[in-house]
């Protein structure tokens, strides 16, 4: 007598019974998660505009330097009120930078902050569920302030130097690409992800003591002017290897480097703020509905929820996530 190998094959799983719902209610589920898939599209959406809106009030006042063209020309700032109209010069002066406002001084990011590169981590300590949360390359792919959905969790150990917290700066310093989209980009920390910590292709940005009273304000600033042209082309420029790319600290904290007055940062800091605060809530129900929507589905399917209940656990996990 031979052997009798088991197998699986076409004719066994079409016979393998399946339990779905009725097609009218297969409608109002598929109904459901999409409108969930919406909400999730609508608040991305509007953090990239929130986020845009930030970024174009750096750009003028501290790329364009249109306050300061408008005092040289008799003009009251456009949208800007006296006080904060009183903190730019009415003029430029010439530097290496070329025209600059005057009484700003030129410097390098190097005296502004310290950059910590992330733990290398080990493929046996990732987990689904479980460790500390991890921001590695992957969470650089989409150009958002919180790219969020691609954060690991790990049950390796790593060393406080690389622990991160919500609202810590981080650059990615690695490209696997050649397009070298990636390279240099920053993001922060999001709220929620505690512990934390990042890869080794992640630089944790610090603001030097010197500055500490000033570090959520210049963590603001750079957050935008590391998304400019000019630092975009010195990373790609100081980018070293053939297919993977990487980025030297010293060619970020080399990057030359304008800085403004200690009040101005501060109102800079102030007028942003708000507006990150409100990314920031909008990303945390987006990291909600996508878990609900992902949690439900495979109840709903299987009968063992209506959709009425799917709809108030859903609206109360929002409101949760939100008092967290």
């Amino acid at each position: 007598m031979g052997a009798v190998m088991p197998n699986l094959n076409t004719a066994i799983i079409q016979a393998l019974p399946v339990s779905l719902p009725g097609i009218h209610e297969q409608q109002r589920i598929a109904g459901f998660i999409g409108a969930l898939d919406d909400r999730i599209t609508l608040l991305r959406e509007t953090n990239a505009t929130l986020e845009a809106i930030a970024h174009a009030l750096f750009k003028s006042w501290f790329v364009d330097f249109d306050p300061v063209r408008a005092k040289m020309e008799d003009r009251t700032p456009e949208g800007m009120d006296e006080a904060t109209a009183a903190l730019f010069p009415d003029g430029f002066e010439t530097s290496e930078l070329g025209e600059v406002p005057r009484g700003w001084r030129e410097s390098t990011l190097g005296e502004l902050i310290e950059l910590t590169k992330g733990c290398s981590y080990k493929g046996d300590g990732l987990s689904e569920a479980e460790g500390a949360y991890m921001f590695n390359l992957g969470c650089f792919n989409a150009h958002r302030v919180f790219a969020s959905e691609k954060v690991k969790r790990y049950t390796g150990e790593y060393k406080p130097r690389h622990s991160v917290q919500a609202g810590d700066l981080i650059i990615a310093n690695t490209d696997m690409t050649q397009a070298r989209d990636i390279l240099g980009r920053p993001a922060f920390v999001p709220i929620g992800f505690d512990p934390g910590f990042i890869s080794h292709h992640v630089y944790k940005v610090t603001v030097r003591p010197e500055w500490q009273e000033k570090a959520r304000a210049i963590r603001s600033l750079l957050f935008f002017a590391l998304q400019e042209s000019a630092f975009r082309e010195r990373a790609i420029g100081f980018a070293t290897g053939t297919t993977v790319l990487a980025l030297p600290a010293t060619a970020v904290l080399g990057s030359p480097a304008l800085i403004p007055t200690a009040d101005l940062l501060d109102v800079f800091d102030g007028a942003v703020q708000p507006i990150f605060e409100a990314i920031s809530i909008n990303e945390q129900r987006v990291t909600t509905l996508a878990e609900t929507r992902d949690t439900l589905l495979p109840r709903l399917i299987s009968g063992q929820l209506r959709l009425p209940k799917a709809q108030a656990a859903t609206e109360a996990a929002l409101g949760a996530a939100l008092q967290a």
